[in-house]
C-alpha cells in the first residue's frame, strides 16, 4: 500500500487481485441494487395503469414484466452461484444492459404512440448502472453508453417535436456523462 497525494493505493485496478477483492466487496451491492430496481419496476407498473392508455399499457407492461423485471431478478439469483462470481462484472453489466434496453423500448413504445412517457427513468437507470450496482468503470461506461445511445436512436426514430426530443436527449446524455466522470473518479 502506498499513500501518494492524499490517496491510498491498494493495487492497480487492472490487477487480478484488485478485481477479485473489488467483486467480493460489491456482490451485495449488485444484489440489493437489482432487487431494489425490481421493486421500483413493480411500483412503476402500478403507476403505468393510471397514466398510460390501455393500448400502450399492454406492450409496456409486457416489456416491464417480461424482460426488465426477470433480468433484474435473474441477476440477483446468479450472484449466488459461486462459479459465476468470477465473471461478476460482466454478469452485472449484462443484466443492466438488458434491463436498460427494455426500459428504452418501453419509452420508445409510448412515445411512438404519442404518449408523453417520462424519459427520466433512463437517467435513474444510469444512476443504478454507474453508482449503485457495483460495476467498475469500464463495464459501467460500456453499458451506460449503449443504453444512452439506444435512447437517442429511439428518440430520433420516433420523430417527436424537435424541442421535446432535444431536451430529453440532452438530459440523458448529460446524465450519462456525469455517470462516466463519477465512476472514473470513484474507481481511481
Amino acid at each position: 500500500m502506498a499513500i501518494t497525494d492524499r490517496r491510498i493505493m491498494a493495487g492497480h485496478p487492472d490487477d487480478d487481485g484488485f478485481a477479485a477483492t473489488f467483486d467480493a466487496q460489491v456482490v451485495w451491492r449488485m444484489r440489493w441494487a437489482c432487487a431494489v430496481a425490481g421493486a421500483f419496476s413493480l411500483g412503476f407498473a402500478v403507476l403505468d395503469t393510471y397514466w398510460l392508455p390501455p393500448d400502450v399499457h399492454a406492450p409496456v407492461l409486457r416489456w416491464r414484466l417480461g424482460v426488465l423485471l426477470p433480468a433484474l431478478l435473474l441477476g440477483v439469483a446468479l450472484t449466488f452461484v459461486p462459479v459465476l462470481r468470477r465473471h461478476l462484472q460482466w454478469l452485472g453489466g449484462s443484466v443492466v444492459l438488458v434491463s436498460g434496453l427494455a426500459l428504452v423500448t418501453m419509452i420508445w413504445t409510448a412515445h411512438r404512440a404519442g404518449v408523453d412517457y417520462p424519459y427520466e427513468g433512463i437517467s435513474l437507470f444510469l444512476l443504478l448502472n454507474y453508482f449503485l450496482c457495483g460495476l467498475r468503470f469500464g463495464v459501467a461506461t460500456l453499458t451506460g453508453t449503449l443504453i444512452a445511445l439506444a435512447f437517442v436512436l429511439a428518440e430520433l426514430q420516433v420523430g417527436r417535436h424537435w424541442a421535446q426530443m432535444l431536451q430529453s436527449v440532452m438530459f440523458v446524455l448529460a446524465s450519462n456523462l456525469a455517470g462516466i466522470v463519477g465512476s472514473y473518479i470513484s474507481e481511481r
